[in-house]
């Protein structure tokens, strides 16, 4: 129980700490009119934004005792056989 609210209050501070980061590093671009730049800066910054959503989706579904999905797909033998 413990784990879990620390898991919470450590996302709730990353997804702070991202916006505190690259809000800025973006306007600046904007003031400089440096498109390549902002691209680049709205790309790293939407990328964190889904891989923190998603570690917020497992912490969610750990909290609520939801089984992680099994991955399913070809195995490492199929694999090669495809090589």
């Amino acid at each position: 129980m413990v784990g879990l609210l620390l898991r919470k209050i450590s996302l709730w501070w990353r997804f702070k700490q991202l916006d505190r980061t690259f809000q800025p590093l973006m306007e600046k671009a904007i003031a400089f009119e440096n498109r390549e730049a902002l691209l680049k800066l709205e790309e790293q910054y939407w990328y964190q934004t889904a891989c923190l959503i998603e570690e917020r989706r497992h912490v969610l579904q750990s909290q609520h005792g939801i089984p992680k999905p099994r991955k399913t797909g070809p195995s490492l033998s199929m694999n090669h056989r495809l090589n």
